[in-house]
């Protein structure tokens, strides 16, 4: 009876021991997946920050562009409106 318990207790460490292994090895590979899903997020609010930055650069570039060419019509139907100058003989 004495090698039976002993066989018993062997059998059922060796069983507990791969089971705790087991459990482990999910949770490191948990773990592991929750880093790529966190890296993952990180780039695409990279990207998206950067696509942003790109848009609001071009929309201030756009509005530079449209401000002067405004200023140089402005200035050119001035110089049409004004009349010319006499010139006394």
């Amino acid at each position: 009876m004495g090698f039976a318990l002993y066989f018993a207790g062997f059998v059922s460490g060796f069983l507990v021991r791969g089971t705790v292994d087991s459990s482990r090895d999910l949770v490191v590979r948990s773990i592991a997946a929750a880093h790529a899903v966190a890296d993952g997020a990180r780039r695409w609010g990279a990207t998206e920050r950067e696509y942003f930055e790109d848009l609001l650069a071009e929309g201030k570039a756009r509005f530079e562009q449209d401000k002067i060419r405004r200023e140089h019509a402005t200035a050119r139907a001035a110089r049409r409106d004004t009349p010319a100058p006499e010139y006394v003989q």
